[in-house]
Parts: structure tokens; sequence; C-alpha cells
């Protein structure tokens, strides 16, 4: 477990993780704007980057909340991929999203030596169903327009939600009572595939047309 741990989190701290990842997506932002395929939102989030990185304090604070777990579970939902998480019993620690190797040591580890397989979705799944849980790790795994989902759900000002999924084509439609309100069950169907980000597109008829 120390040898988990030290994986996860001490070498995020001790490789400067925070710094890593914010040179990193600088890098693909230039490459874009090399290519002239750069947009308004590159242009913004490569000024907010290089105040980022100019702020010593700023960067040192971050590496208490960024490590090795974080990126794999932010990976795992911006490829919408499951990610496994491997743990060997001599300590040794690899991380994959679908087939490709995700970790942050050199070398792959033998698969013919006995581990214990975590799948990452299947946590997630796990979070979001849990009450205590759930309000804070949704804020945490969607982007503005799904929470905007979520707050209609909450005002009881949804008509009927429509929703594409990629497990079913012809997707869901969930209707609620006359008072706005969704079932237990339909929410949590909406929440883990917002979470898990498994569906194609979402239409929102709200009670007050807007």
């Amino acid at each position: 477990m120390k040898m988990v741990c030290d994986y996860f989190f001490k070498d995020a701290y001790y490789n400067n993780l925070p710094k890593h990842n914010l040179d990193y997506n600088k890098q693909q932002i230039n490459k874009r704007i090399t290519a002239g395929t750069q947009t308004e939102q590159d242009e913004q989030l490569i000024s907010f980057i290089n105040e980022c990185l100019d702020n010593e304090a700023l960067l040192y604070g971050l590496k208490f909340s960024i490590n090795y777990l974080t990126n794999l579970i932010g990976n795992v939902i911006a490829s919408e991929e499951d990610g496994a998480i491997y743990i060997f019993f001599d300590g040794t620690v690899a991380e994959y999203i679908g087939a490709k190797y995700a970790g942050h040591m050199e070398s792959e580890p033998d698969f013919g030596k006995p581990y214990i397989h975590l799948s990452i979705k299947n946590y997630l799944k796990e979070f979001i169903n849990d009450d205590l849980l759930s309000d804070i790790v949704m804020t945490q795994l969607l982007n503005e327009d799904e929470i905007k989902v979520l707050r209609e759900m909450r005002r009881k000002n949804v008509k009927q939600i429509v929703i594409t999924s990629k497990e079913n084509e012809r997707g869901i439609k969930i209707q609620t009572t006359i008072n706005g309100v969704i079932g237990a069950e339909k929410t949590l169907q909406v929440k883990e595939l917002l979470g898990l980000g498994n569906y194609e597109s979402i239409t929102l008829d709200t009670i007050d047309d807007k």
C-alpha cells in the first residue's frame, strides 16, 4: 500500500506534475498556433497557462491536489474509455486507458505475475450513486452544459429530457410529472450518463421554455 501511495502521490509531488501538465498543454496549443488552427479559447487558455507557470506559490499549492491518480481519472473521462489500475503483489503499479499503457514508469509490467485489476469507471459510477459524494463528484466531472441539465432538474423545471446514448442509438426519453419532478431511478440514470460521458446528445425541454 505504501508503494501504491508513493506511485500516485509522492512521485507526482517530486516530479512536479502540475507544472508538467501545464507545459504539456502549452505545447499542444502552440502546435495548433503554428498550424494556424487555434481557436479563440486556445488564445485565452495559453494566456492563463502562462500566468500559472509564472506563479510559484500556485504551482506549489497545486502539488497537493494534482497527482497521477487525478490525471488518470481526467484522461479516462476525456477519452471516454475505461481506465484500469493494475497492482502487483510486489507493489508495482501500472495504469492503462483502454489497451494503451498510461503509466509514468518507462517499462510495462509482466502480466504473467499475479495482480489486482481496478476499473476507474466502476468507481466513478459508485461515487455518482453515493448520496453523500454525488454532488461533490459531479461538479468535478461535468462541463457547464451538463451542470445546467442537473440544475434544471433540481429546480423541477424539466418537461422532457431526450438522451441519445452510446449504448442505445434509439435514445432515452424521460418525461416528468406535472410538477417537473423526475423519479429517483431516472435521475440516477441521467447522472450516470452525464458523469461517465456515455451519451451522444441531450435535448432538454424546460417548463419555462428557456
